[in-house]
């Protein structure tokens, strides 16, 4: 192209961020950061390559020469790569504790937490494309906004996040990322704010406005989620235990006791099993026609809880006991599991009554959720048996089951160390005792429970033993039908 039909090249002075804006008469050619890069805009204005910049005639040079260009380029791609992996790494922390909540947890507020976190999460990536564009040539006039609400939401996450840790303060594997992010996040803002990055951005105040409420209302929901909804919501087990109508055996020697076991779930959330055990115990007892005092009545009272004045219990064994459900499943509200069996018991055993009572172990579904693993049963009399099958006190022989439980809310779970839900099905050496009891703690590396158990109000764990239902053994050894003997013995012929 004849240069004499050329417009004269017109660069102007450097902006406060060191661009210089590159004009063709009246036709602005684009913005450069240095020597080189207003030559390429001019090559791709058609002006020659060798063109000497430095000829007044073809280029003037306002606000300083050809030498003068106040751009930091490693500062500048250093500070951009700095926001730009802050962004990246907020977003898929967000995505990693969201994704959680949104497809696995059981209420809606939880899955409305994790799906405003995957929001978020989107919203970051977006800002750190548009640092890319900020740092550059800021061809988009949103760029610095949509930065600076990047850079506010990962100062609000990381804030909750350290806040929640704060409640427990143990410590976790990401409780140095969350620290990073928090300081990260001042260190953006700042540097955003020296910026001046809302410049540009229409109604600034009304985007921050928009991000504070977004941030009360996922504040809001969180509240609603560990705090509010479950324990608005009942959580109501009960269990029973009943004793059918005895029937002796044809030979006359076993007496069969139908026994009626179950256990309900009469609330509004689903629950899970983690134990259960039922008992059926003969009481034996002598009369003592001269009655009892008041002081073997307070004895009595401070022992066993029954006084009576003219009976005295003597002993008491365990004749059966078991389990009526299987470790790690469910209830579903309304829902009720029953058992029946059948006791033995030697005709011959003298009783004066026989009880039975059951008792069981839940979780709230709507707070927690338990490993399947959980249903795999460790015995204490096996060699191989892990270190946490071992019953407490020593010496009595116990099943354990023990998996992971995670809170219904994923950030409750990034911000404490791992819960397991440990149970122990035990009865000691005599057949005498048995029980089941249930723990949730923190466990350390070789398995042992750590000392301090977790809140049973967190993850809704209960306890619920039924009513003691009791016959008395004169109706246990007579046949069903026969007839009640007369007081004054059999009538005669």
């Amino acid at each position: 192209m004849d240069m004499q039909n050329m417009p004269r090249v017109v660069v102007s002075a450097p902006d406060k961020r060191g661009l210089r804006e590159v004009r063709s008469g009246h036709l602005a050619l684009g913005r450069a950061w240095s020597l080189r890069e207003t030559r390429k805009l001019l090559r791709d204005a058609d002006y020659p390559a060798d063109l000497d910049l430095e000829d007044p005639k073809w280029v003037s040079w306002r606000g300083g020469g050809s030498r003068v260009w106040p751009d930091h380029p490693w500062r500048r791609r250093a500070a951009a790569t700095l926001v730009i992996v802050g962004l990246v790494g907020s977003a898929a922390l967000l995505v990693f504790i969201g994704a959680v909540d949104a497809v696995e947890s059981l209420t809606f507020a939880g899955r409305l937490t994790g799906w405003l976190l995957l929001v978020a999460a989107m919203v970051q990536t977006a800002a750190a494309v548009a640092a890319m564009d900020f740092w550059g040539k800021r061809r988009w006039r949103y760029a610095g906004g949509l930065v600076l609400t990047g850079a506010l939401i990962g100062l609000a996450v990381s804030a909750l996040l350290l806040g929640m840790w704060f409640q427990a303060r143990e410590f976790i594997v990401y409780l140095p990322m969350y620290a990073c992010l928090f300081c990260w996040s001042l260190w953006a803002l700042w540097v955003l704010y020296r910026h001046k990055a809302w410049e540009g951005v229409p109604h600034p105040r009304g985007i921050v406005a928009g991000v504070s409420l977004s941030a009360v209302l996922a504040g809001v929901n969180f509240s609603n989620t560990t705090l509010f909804e479950p324990n608005a919501r009942r959580s109501i087990i009960t269990a029973e235990a009943k004793l059918g109508e005895p029937r002796l055996s044809p030979d006359g020697k076993i007496l069969h006791l139908p026994l009626r076991v179950s256990v309900k779930n009469v609330g509004t959330v689903p629950v899970d099993i983690l134990g259960t055990v039922f008992w059926v115990t003969g009481q034996s007892s002598r009369l003592r026609p001269e009655g009892t005092g008041a002081e073997e009545w307070r004895f009595i009272l401070a022992k066993d809880g029954d006084a009576e004045r003219y009976a005295q219990t003597t002993g008491r064994e365990q004749v059966a006991t078991g389990t009526f459900e299987t470790e790690g499943s469910w209830l579903d509200p309304g829902n009720e599991h029953v058992e029946e069996k059948i006791i033995q018991i030697p005709a011959e055993r003298r009783y004066s009554t026989i009880d039975a009572a059951a008792r069981a172990i839940t979780t709230r579904r709507d707070r927690g959720k338990i490993s399947p693993e959980y249903g795999t049963a460790r015995y204490s009399w096996d060699p191989k048996a892990p270190p946490y099958a071992k019953c407490r006190p020593p010496g009595v022989d116990c099943v354990a089951f023990r998996a992971r439980i995670k809170h219904n809310n994923n950030l409750v779970n990034v911000t404490r160390r791992a819960r397991y839900v440990t149970t122990w099905w035990q009865m000691e050496p005599d057949g005498n005792n048995s029980d089941v009891m249930s723990v949730i703690t923190p466990i350390r590396p070789d398995g042992e429970l750590m000392p301090r158990p977790e809140s049973p109000d967190r993850y809704g764990l209960m306890r619920t033993t039924s009513l003691w239902s009791r016959v008395p053994a004169a109706e246990l050894v007579r046949p069903s039908g026969a007839a009640t003997p007369s007081p004054e013995g059999p009538s005669s012929p």
